[in-house]
């Protein structure tokens, strides 16, 4: 018995020893930020010895884990060691799990998986994350939104498309950059439509036009503004914009200030591999009385078709109605990211030889439904267009 009792004492002992070497090294690492190495050291000591001092220990590594990889948006890796984290009944862990399940519905919402992003806000809410509300509600109107989507007129452009609805492209305008790391950053950045446009008499053009309130937020510190368009030969075309005239939307003063924004390109795009946009002078109600046959056409990235906004689509026939001196507004059918995109008229005195004029900008959306467009008109923006087409374009 002697003999078994020394031998316990001894195994205690020796196991005590062990503890304290591990804990040593485990508290040099969690010292060093290394809080992989010391969560494991950690765990090894809890399964002997599970005191709070240890059990703190480890929820605040699991949770500097979750949070580092939190930061790389591995939602993944950050959710495994916050629940690891929670399993201990940390204080607050609950909240940062809301927070990744609220990333993931936003990350679903982004690619328009709405039933997917709702499970996950869902989630966040029951948890805690109050703001998750919010998400929800915008989610439930624009899964609303597809079930209305039954009659739309909408199509993918294709090149059996009119030829001048190759003349519009997508501006991208970064918005934020921000540090996900002391390494690694992130640029945020806006997306809208924008149309190629010149006058008859000249071969090349560095001039787009796309719409004010596109340009808000902009951050030249984040990255210059760039224009994507389509060849003839299906090649992209990259340019960086600046700024030639800004209208400055106001949204509650649409009858003092219209929704337009003429831009430069660094270098021009010519007419062997893109055809612009005509302009005209002659306001858009007018050139409706004057021919026989006329139809308006809104042409841009609308996110909600379309691979969600990554191809350019068309309303291919709608009417346009004169609503002040500022706007014009339709029944023509966008959505979010059409904005600055164009409302072009097709004229034709026999019903077979239509020509086409830019005589619109897609400015904001009045209805919930997206079907009742106002747009900045001809005559807002022609003087300033063709004064910098006559500068710039050759």
């Amino acid at each position: 018995m002697v003999i078994l009792k020394n031998f316990f004492i001894l195994l205690l002992s020796i196991n005590l020893y062990s503890n304290n070497l591990l804990l040593k090294e485990a508290n040099q690492a969690l010292a060093y930020g290394n809080y992989l190495k010391a969560s494991s050291l950690y765990e090894k000591i809890y399964k002997t010895y599970p005191t709070p001092s240890i059990k703190s220990k480890l929820i605040r590594c699991y949770t500097k884990l979750g949070d580092n990889f939190f930061r790389v948006d591995n939602y993944k890796k950050a959710l495994y060691f916050y629940k690891k984290a929670s399993k201990l009944k940390a204080v607050n862990i609950n909240i940062k799990i809301a927070k990744i399940y609220a990333k993931q519905g936003k990350l679903y919402y982004k690619i328009k998986n709405y039933k997917k992003a709702l499970y996950f806000y869902k989630k966040a809410l029951k948890l805690g994350y109050k703001k998750a509300k919010k998400d929800i509600k915008i989610i439930q109107h624009f899964v609303k939104h597809e079930n209305a989507l039954k009659n739309d007129r909408r199509k993918l452009i294709t090149n059996n498309s009119p030829k001048w609805t190759k003349a519009i492209g997508r501006v991208i305008i970064p918005t934020k950059l921000t540090f996900v790391t002391k390494k690694r950053y992130r640029t945020k950045y806006k997306k809208c439509s924008a149309s190629l446009v010149n006058l008859e008499n000249y071969s090349s053009s560095s001039v787009i036009i796309t719409a004010s309130h596109c340009l808000k937020g902009y951050n030249s510190n984040a990255g210059g503004l760039k224009f994507i368009i389509k060849s003839k030969q299906g090649n992209m075309l990259q340019r960086f914009a600046a700024i030639y005239k800004d209208s400055h939307y106001i949204h509650k003063q649409t009858n003092k200030h219209s929704d337009y924004a003429i831009l430069i390109l660094d270098s021009p795009i010519y007419k062997k591999d893109v055809d612009p946009l005509s302009i005209t002078k002659t306001p858009f109600y007018n050139l409706q009385k004057q021919y026989k046959y006329s139809f308006a056409s809104l042409v841009g990235f609308s996110g909600d078709i379309g691979d969600h906004g990554e191809k350019l689509t068309i309303d291919p026939k709608c009417k346009l109605f004169k609503f002040n001196t500022k706007y014009g507004k339709s029944n023509c059918i966008a959505y979010k990211g059409a904005s600055g995109g164009p409302i072009v008229l097709n004229l034709s005195n026999n019903g077979k030889n239509f020509q086409q004029y830019l005589v619109g900008i897609v400015s904001h959306f009045k209805r919930k439904d997206f079907k009742h467009i106002y747009f900045a008109p001809n005559t807002q923006f022609y003087k300033d267009l063709v004064e910098a087409i006559k500068l710039y374009n050759f």
